[in-house]
């Protein structure tokens, strides 16, 4: 670049030729990093077309002729770098927004897991912990000699009945991922019946979203699950209230007032994490903990 600056510098004094020349040198210099060099050398090359033309021609027409090469130089390599520098720019905003774009179908990759994930929770963990209960205490009767066969008949019919409920929550669990809208008082009233456990409705009822609804029904379910697990003699009664702004459901047991069946192996450990996690997709909050020597899940929803 200074070879090509400071010969069409010399040449300008003899010839236009030497302007172009020069203007090319300058034009290649603008590719340096910063603007400082480039002015450098498009100085140095216009003042030695001052000098050159002074000393051989007596005049100043080499330098003039010179600063309008030098000045072209700049306005076209300027220009070509400014325009590289947006193509850059521009090449980093696509891959920033599909990067972008990358993580968010991950995102919601993650959801979709996170929401399968807790509809097979909530089925297993609900209907496998009743199961248990029951398939024990059938081992139970038919461990007595005194039971008969009518009651042990009884019993697995008990146990069958179970697994075909199962059956019906693994195809609602289906339901709940197609977002399908489901009756959401009358699902929880039966829950909480087939469990023994008392059922009030409070206020208006109102059609409620379908994410909002499967989630009350879950959260019904793993409550009740764990008043299974641990205290499975407990009395135990739920409420679903409407209000103006929200919807409210509680589930209330008392204490344990025997030794249950070992059910350790009956659910996942998931249970409050799932029902907050369900929660908090639709705005709720969920309130878990000691309730009058007992235990208390509270779960409202904002409609």
């Amino acid at each position: 670049m200074i070879v090509l600056v400071l010969g069409g510098a010399f040449l300008a004094t003899w010839s236009p030729v030497g302007a172009v020349i020069l203007g090319l040198g300058v034009a290649c210099a603008t590719a340096l990093p910063g603007v400082v060099m480039t002015l450098v050398i498009a100085t140095v090359g216009v003042a030695a077309a001052t000098i050159a033309g002074w000393t051989f021609t007596g005049g100043f027409e080499a330098g003039l002729v010179a600063a309008v090469g030098g000045l072209t130089g700049l306005m076209i390599g300027f220009g070509r770098r400014e325009r590289a520098v947006r193509a850059r720019r521009e090449a980093a905003l696509e891959v920033a927004k599909d990067r972008a774009q990358v993580e968010h179908e991950r995102a919601e990759l993650l959801d979709e897991r996170a929401r399968i994930a807790r509809e097979v929770h909530d089925v297993l963990a609900h209907t496998l912990s009743a199961l248990v209960v029951q398939l024990n205490a059938s081992a139970a009767i038919a461990d007595d000699r005194a039971s008969t066969r009518d009651e042990v008949s009884a019993s697995l019919e008990r146990s069958r009945r179970l697994a075909v409920e199962g059956l019906d929550e693994a195809r609602q669990a289906v339901w709940a991922l197609r977002e399908d809208p489901v009756a959401v008082d009358a699902r929880i009233a039966d829950l909480l019946r087939d469990a023994g456990a008392e059922f009030t409705l409070t206020g208006p009822v109102r059609p409620l979203p379908a994410q909002i609804g499967h989630a009350l029904i879950r959260i019904t379910q793993e409550a009740l699950t764990n008043v299974t697990k641990h205290a499975p003699d407990a009395e135990k009664s739920g409420t679903l209230e409407y209000t103006d702004a929200a919807v409210v459901l509680t589930i209330v047991n008392g204490p344990a007032r025997a030794t249950g069946p070992n059910l350790e192996m009956a659910g996942g450990g998931f249970g409050l994490t799932g029902m907050r996690e369900r929660l908090a997709l639709s705005g709720g909050t969920l309130q878990a903990g000691p309730y009058a020597a007992g235990w208390r899940v509270r779960a409202e929803v904002p409609l």
